[in-house]
């Protein structure tokens, strides 16, 4: 049985900066963390707004939890994270390149609390 190895690189930055700062508008929960995601792949942007897309869960004590998915024909992009404005952003980000060639994802999460 004969195995093929094939390497797929890419790089994925992740930068965190307060909405205000990126000049976020949208809708949001009425109150809590809102999260979004500013993706760039092969020079086209996409904002994600976990905060109405998927799921937004408030799990009590200022923590949401955000899950969800999107795809194109390039990538697989699924998200589930739990965040809170103080103290804590945790999760996962996951990317596939659906493509044959290699990939740079660029991302910037924009996390505000909402009152």
């Amino acid at each position: 049985m004969k195995y093929t190895k094939k390497l797929l690189a890419g790089l994925l930055a992740i930068s965190v900066i307060p909405a205000a700062q990126a000049g976020i508008v949208g809708t949001y929960l009425d109150s809590g963390p809102a999260l979004s995601a500013n993706v760039t792949v092969a020079g086209v942007s996409d904002l994600f707004d976990f905060s109405n897309m998927g799921s937004a869960v408030d799990l009590g004590g200022g923590t949401t939890s955000f899950t969800g998915s999107s795809s194109n024909t390039s990538w697989d992009f699924g998200w589930d994270i739990s965040a809170n404005a103080d103290p804590f952003i945790t999760g996962n980000l996951n990317f596939t390149n659906t493509t044959s060639s290699d990939q740079t994802f660029n991302v910037v999460l924009i996390f505000c609390q909402q009152n």
